[in-house]
């Protein structure tokens, strides 16, 4: 019977230290570890609102919308994709981004919120005072079109848009 009490001590007293082994590095990863990184982290600053727009033809134009949240290096945040045929609103897509700041560029990765249309992208941008200039690639989901698509982004900060 004494076995069986060492055996049964023995398990749950593993299964408590790997639970708290788990907690504790997690802890670290999303605790501990970002606010560091935001104590000490000197770069610009891109987090927030931007938007610009692309006209692609007379008939066609882009809106484009940016939510940026910045940790140190690392972007997470929203891209949102406003398609206007003769001024009218013919699309929106929207997509998550991820990325990071180096060296007063961004690069970023785009891919579509909704699995009924599978797109994604990639865009290196420029930091400037209070814009984001670069390109963007990305699939084309036009069917009519070539598969990659690539166009010059320019996003303005949002509250300085004119």
């Amino acid at each position: 019977m004494e076995e069986i009490r060492v055996i049964i001590l023995s398990v749950v007293s593993g299964i408590v230290t790997a639970a708290f082994l788990y907690w504790f590095s997690l802890m670290i990863k999303r605790i501990i570890i970002p606010a560091y990184q935001r104590i000490a982290y000197k770069g610009i600053d891109v987090s927030g609102d931007w938007s610009g727009e692309w006209k692609h033809s007379d008939q066609i134009a882009f809106n484009f919308s940016m939510s940026l949240k910045q940790n140190a290096h690392d972007l997470v945040g929203t891209f949102n994709v406003l398609k206007l045929k003769s001024g009218e609103q013919e699309k929106i897509t929207n997509m998550t981004v991820q990325g990071e700041i180096w060296e007063g560029f961004l690069s970023l990765k785009c891919r579509t919120i909704s699995n009924k249309e599978l797109s994604f992208g990639s865009a290196l941008l420029k930091v400037n005072s209070s814009t984001l200039d670069g390109k963007y690639i990305f699939r084309n989901l036009v069917k009519a079109g070539d598969e990659i698509g690539a166009f010059n982004l320019l996003l303005v900060r949002h509250n300085e848009k004119t």
